[in-house]
């Protein structure tokens, strides 16, 4: 005699064996359709030199702005300079009769500063055949190599020159002398442009 085949659903199956509910697939698709894979957004093209674009004026902007106070700031330095070469001049010309012969910077050195650091130097009987020619007196002591806070005086030496802070060698004239245009003396800086006089820095 053959067994009586039995047959069992699916609740009655849960406690007796594995049991593998079949997937939802409506559910599934809904899923997929309302949250579907967010794609990665980048830059464009266009977004990247746009961005260029902006830094690259942003930085000229800054560093014109830089050049700018630069500028002032040598300005206000080279009238401090011409000032404090005027001021020596006058107290060099009460103690001698006279202002320092014309010529370069250096000599404007030498008279302002070298000859009366020299003077201060010298024994007592060097002192005694000084060259009547030669300043006793140090008038700017501003010129002082080893402690040159103005950052004018070039060289350490009886050759030093006198420059501005744009580099270039102040210019010392008397009256006849060619070009000479002040009564007493002519003293100025050539600025940042030594071709345009509209930028000189001057005493008169």
């Amino acid at each position: 005699m053959k067994p009586f085949p039995m047959y069992f659903s699916n609740a009655s199956r849960k406690g007796r064996g594995p049991y593998r509910s079949r997937p939802n697939i409506e559910l599934m698709k809904t899923s997929s359709i309302s949250n579907p894979p967010r794609a990665t957004k980048g830059f464009t093209l266009v977004e990247m030199l746009v961005t260029i674009t902006i830094i690259a004026i942003l930085a000229g902007m800054s560093l014109a702005g830089l050049q700018f106070v630069r500028q002032k700031q040598f300005n206000a330095q080279a009238e401090v300079q011409v000032a404090l070469l005027s001021k020596g001049l006058e107290e060099y010309k009460l103690d001698t009769g006279d202002y320092p012969p014309s010529g370069t910077s250096n000599d404007l050195f030498l008279a302002l500063y070298r000859d009366g650091y020299d003077y201060s130097e010298a024994s007592d009987e060097e002192k005694k055949e000084w060259p009547s020619n030669k300043a006793t007196v140090i008038y700017v002591p501003e010129l002082d190599p080893k402690n040159n806070k103005q950052k004018w005086t070039t060289g350490s030496d009886a050759t030093a020159t006198i420059t501005d802070p744009w580099g270039q060698e102040y210019i010392y004239r008397r009256p006849g002398d060619t070009d000479a245009v002040n009564p007493d003396f002519d003293l100025l800086s050539t600025g940042k442009d030594i071709d345009d006089p509209a930028d000189d820095i001057k005493n008169f």
